[in-house]
């Protein structure tokens, strides 16, 4: 099977088609192509010499694989997943399609990432069965589920048990539930590298439990708080009264009146050294590195403060929550060319988009996409990647097929849709 992307003007294609495909395309795909049907993507055929290519418009959203580049799958991720899975198999029995004739890889699952309705790609030719279709779907949920939320591994481990019974029913498949016993399936059904999955700890699930068993310790740690506030009010605020009462010959209500006030400023003060030293002990506790990640997501774009022969001196932070890449020299940076606002790639890949949630640098434009385009870094080079962007990702004038990757150095012209970049970098 031949696969490649074509872009036209307001339209992205993924392109599929087999090297020796001659014949009739049959009535199930022509009456895609002359009707809408929910679920799927739209199609037209083209034919060269003979043979049919298969057009799936794509336009304005991303394949299941993409999606999940740099982020982790949840349990509802999965799930409407395999809903959307369940409602395509009502629809072909509405229309008498062949099921096994959908194409149920992550590469032909596409979304729409504001609605996330997915749609499939029908392909006749395609020499998979549904079992093993949707055995590569679950495969590919067990590499990039959330290991550390329970509930979603041992929905994408039912879901993977069910799905290489041999008596295998995709009806019981999209049934499947959570609950269920699964361990004793599990050492049968996975292989060594599977079952160590489970054991493997990204970053972002480090924050994540990190942050969470910071917030229960100080569950229990405010007990002893109010405690101390009580305590040392009684015993700051009592000396204070006697002396300025007795002493200082001040009436009662200005002596209680003092002694309140002494009272809560020691409480404040034993307060602020009490979660200090608690959000210390923490960091300790769990090993947390010394430097701080760069966290601007609230913050505002910081203006330049110089420039050097038109090369920025210093940059504006990221727009996004990013993990710097400490004890490395590289410094990447895109300069825009309208604004004069620098960002650094600070961390890959560095997605481009309008999605706060889902991108790190974030140009003002209602022509980018939602996920516009994304910069990583192979073999100590770095790339450029349009990621089937409506209006185009260029370097140096020259637009990007969807998801073609190009290299990119020092001095490149990057264009985002109509924003434009100066690629500023140290290799």
């Amino acid at each position: 099977m031949n696969v490649r992307y074509k872009s036209e003007p307001g339209h992205n294609y993924v392109i599929v088609s087999e090297e020796n495909e001659v014949g009739d395309i049959g009535y199930r795909c022509r009456m895609l192509e002359e009707n809408r049907i929910e679920y799927f993507s739209e199609l037209h055929i083209e034919y060269i010499d003979n043979v049919p290519e298969y057009y799936y418009d794509i336009t304005s959203m991303q394949s299941l694989k993409d999606m999940y580049k740099g982020r982790k799958v949840t349990y509802e991720d999965v799930k409407h997943i395999v809903e959307s899975v369940k409602k395509i198999c009502i629809v072909c029995e509405e229309y008498l399609l062949k099921i096994d004739e959908i194409l149920f890889e992550p590469e032909f699952i596409y979304i729409n990432p504001t609605t996330l309705r997915s749609k499939f790609c029908y392909y006749p030719g395609n020499k998979h069965t549904l079992k093993e279709g949707i055995i590569n779907l679950c495969r590919f949920f067990m590499d990039v589920v959330e290991h550390n939320d329970r509930k979603s591994v041992e929905y994408v481990y039912e879901l993977y048990c069910e799905c290489v019974k041999d008596d295998f029913v995709v009806d019981n498949w999209v049934n499947t539930g959570v609950g269920s016993n699964v361990s004793d399936v599990l050492e049968e059904a996975y292989d060594e590298e599977s079952r160590g999955m489970i054991q493997e700890t990204d970053s972002y699930s480090y924050e994540k439990n990190k942050k969470v068993s910071i917030i229960n310790g100080f569950g229990v740690y405010s007990n002893i708080i109010v405690i101390m506030v009580i305590v040392i009010m009684f015993i700051v605020m009592l000396p204070v009264i006697i002396i300025t009462r007795f002493c200082a010959d001040i009436n009662w209500y200005g002596a209680v009146g003092l002694g309140v006030l002494c009272g809560i400023v020691a409480s404040c003060a034993v307060c602020k050294y009490m979660i200090s030293h608690k959000a210390s002990s923490d960091k300790d506790a769990h090993n947390i590195p010394a430097e701080e990640s760069v966290d601007n997501k609230n913050s505002d774009e910081t203006d330049l403060d110089m420039y050097a022969n038109g090369n920025a001196e210093y940059c504006g932070e990221s727009q996004e929550t990013v993990l710097m890449a400490f004890g490395s020299d590289e410094r990447n940076y895109l300069l825009c060319k309208s604004t004069g606002m620098c960002y650094q790639v600070v961390v890959f890949p560095y997605f481009v988009g309008t999605m706060k949630e889902r991108n790190d640098l974030l140009p003002e434009s209602d022509k980018v996409s939602r996920i516009h385009a994304r910069i990583i870094k192979e073999k100590d080079e770095i790339m450029l990647e349009d990621m089937n962007s409506k209006n185009g990702t260029f370097v140096n004038g020259s637009r990007l097929e969807p998801y073609e990757k190009r290299i990119i150095k020092n001095g490149d012209v990057i264009g985002f849709a109509d924003v434009e970049y100066v690629m500023q970098s140290d290799i």
